[in-house]
């Protein structure tokens, strides 16, 4: 219990120094740098798993059961192998799109793609290395990681902001990124000597049916997450779109923090299906769980908003114009964030269909929302409403299918 509340505290506090270093660029950048920042992340960090086709979603599932099994010598060498096919894909892409740009003259966006290649594989190798981390008895080695990676990146990031602004911001993330990925990966033991662990060529380079599935469910539900900054570009001004980016900053805040409860309660689901435990018994806990974790994700947006107040941060709302009217359904997206912790009760129980249906559902919702917002038929307060709703379609699946679980 104590590992666990100084592994919350660690987590806690690496939400916080993002969520800081999100403000503070959100101070130093213009309103519309940093929607344009905010656009250019998140882009990069959908990207970040699809060079693994599958592979990294895989990781979730397969080495906390290696663990129970025994075979936990195979996960640093199976997690290497990952991250080496990983950064060879994104590499030889990265590279070819830098060059092409570079030779056409966008230098500006040839630097852009270097920085952006190199988030999404930082972040590609960090989700590798957490998959490692947590898949045993203990999760500190994960929230110690972490911290030091948040402590890391914000001083990179504002600095080089200070310095060269939006370009330095990106580079900043870009730097933070692949540290990360660094620390992580020494924080992971070492495979033992005598050889029981397996050799890497031996792993497969493919992912399992069910790895493809929860991939594409993740790809599905990523893209509204994602790409919904792209798409309010469209119709919304630079500024608005400045507005959305930070409004969505302090929905992602508590999107980390349910992450950070996924990192403990989504291994135990799966231990808990693995070594048989009374399907009543993991349905009880798993409800109890979401509603917690709705209604501290309610709680802390309400804190979040009372904060903006203090006079050190009061003119961020006069800068970013905000108001009750986006700050309400941006809080409902947020309480509604628990679709990741469904998605580890349905991977634990092989379900990874119903995560690629219930993921399509949302990708369809933000279909037609898209259409209207390219119409113009649809403001910025519609716009998050719009994908609240999109969030909650995928949500009832979820549930209705959780609900339904049977032993077989």
């Amino acid at each position: 219990m104590k590992a666990n509340r100084l592994f919350f505290l660690l987590m806690a506090g690496s939400s916080a120094l993002g969520l800081a270093r999100a403000f503070v660029l959100a101070g130093l950048l213009t309103t519309e740098d940093f929607g344009r920042y905010a656009i250019l992340m998140a882009v990069a960090l959908f990207l970040s798993p699809l060079a693994g086709l599958g592979l990294i979603e895989e990781t979730r599932k397969l080495f906390p059961r290696i663990f129970v099994d025994g075979r936990s010598a195979e996960i640093v060498g199976r997690a290497d192998h990952v991250t080496r096919l990983v950064g060879m894909r994104m590499a030889a892409l990265g590279l070819l799109i830098t060059v092409i740009l570079a030779a056409m003259g966008w230098l500006w966006w040839a630097s852009v793609t270097a920085a952006m290649t190199l988030v999404a594989f930082g972040n590609a190798w960090s989700s590798i290395m957490a998959s490692a981390l947590r898949a045993g008895t203990t999760p500190l080695p994960l929230g110690w990681t972490s911290f030091i990676r948040a402590s890391i990146t914000l001083p990179l990031t504002v600095f080089a902001a200070i310095h060269i602004g939006l370009m330095g911001a990106l580079w900043g993330e870009a730097i933070g990124a692949v540290l990360g990925g660094v620390i992580m990966r020494a924080a992971l033991r070492r495979p033992p000597a005598d050889g029981s662990a397996a050799r890497a060529e031996t792993y497969s380079s493919r992912a399992s049916h069910a790895g493809m599935l929860v991939f594409l469910g993740s790809a599905l539900v990523s893209a509204p997450f994602y790409l919904n900054r792209p798409v309010a570009a469209l119709a919304l001004s630079a500024a608005q779109v400045g507005t959305l980016s930070l409004l969505l900053v302090l929905v992602g805040a508590l999107q980390t923090t349910i992450a950070i409860c996924d990192q403990v309660v989504g291994p135990r689901l799966v231990h808990w299906q693995h070594t048989g435990m009374d399907l009543a018994r993991q349905k009880r806990r798993f409800f109890l769980v979401v509603a917690a974790l709705a209604a501290i994700s309610l709680a802390a947006f309400v804190v979040m908003w009372l904060g903006m107040h203090i006079p050190l941060v009061a003119p961020m709302i006069d800068k970013y114009a905000l108001t009750v009217t986006v700050i309400l359904p941006a809080a409902v997206l947020a309480a509604l964030n628990i679709t990741s912790t469904a998605d580890w009760m349905l991977q634990a129980h092989d379900r990874e269909r119903i995560i690629t249906i219930a993921a399509a559902g949302n990708l369809a919702a933000f279909g037609v929302l898209t259409l209207l917002v390219i119409a113009g038929t649809v403001g910025m307060e519609a716009y998050i409403w719009g994908l609240a709703g999109a969030k909650l379609c995928q949500l009832a699946v979820q549930l209705v299918a959780i609900g339904k679980l049977t032993d077989r």
